[in-house]
């Protein structure tokens, strides 16, 4: 029988600081989502904005599960892609936010009737927090994937020094039979030589 492999301490610190940085990144995709509802909702609803709103909605729900995903103790590291993935739509969703609020007037850009500045600079903050955090989770993913699939598993004892014992004690009762029967066999000719009294 196959022994059962056991969590090791590395690999639970792994998917505490795994799901830190993941909450971190949900909860930057969420604020940029209240932004961009509130764009939206009040604006003009502009490519870029959309965009922002589209990439925002499904990190919050991806990374909501996602971030759950990485306590459970059978998930072992396969969200890499994923993380890949998000990390290259944030990094585009922060070249936009980028080009539209630090070349020219803010006021006048996405959406130009809104102003409010301080929100689309909020926007472009939270946009790249999520993009840092989307990549940081890449390696730890492949690292809490190395651990879980080629940690060396826990030594069965019972078992084994069963198995090993047996042939032992099989081999010292021999040995115990065989002096039993020589002492056996010396004390009978012992007794059959030995002078009869007259």
């Amino acid at each position: 029988m196959a022994p059962t492999k056991k969590s090791t301490f590395a690999s639970k610190n792994l998917r505490a600081l795994l799901f830190a940085i993941l909450a971190l990144q949900w909860s930057s995709g969420a604020i940029v989502l209240g932004i961009c509802v509130h764009f939206m909702a009040n604006f003009q609803q502009t490519k870029h904005m959309k965009y922002h709103t589209i990439i925002s909605s499904f990190n919050t729900w991806m990374y909501g599960f996602g971030q759950c995903f990485s306590m459970i103790k059978r998930y072992k590291g396969y969200g890499v892609f994923i993380h890949l993935g998000f990390s290259y739509l944030w990094l585009t969703s922060f070249i936009f936010s980028a080009q539209d609020y630090n070349f020219g007037s803010c006021a006048d850009t996405e959406p130009p009737e809104a102003g409010q500045c301080n929100l689309k600079y909020t926007l472009e903050a939270f946009a790249f927090v999520a993009f840092f955090f989307s990549f940081m989770s890449i390696p730890l993913e492949i690292l809490l994937y190395v651990i879980e699939h080629y940690k060396t598993p826990a030594p069965v004892t019972g078992i084994h020094e069963h198995h090993m014992a047996t042939p032992v004690l099989i081999n010292q009762k021999h040995e115990e039979r065989i002096l039993r029967g020589t002492f056996l066999d010396v004390s009978v000719s012992e007794n059959s030589t030995a002078p009869t009294a007259e």
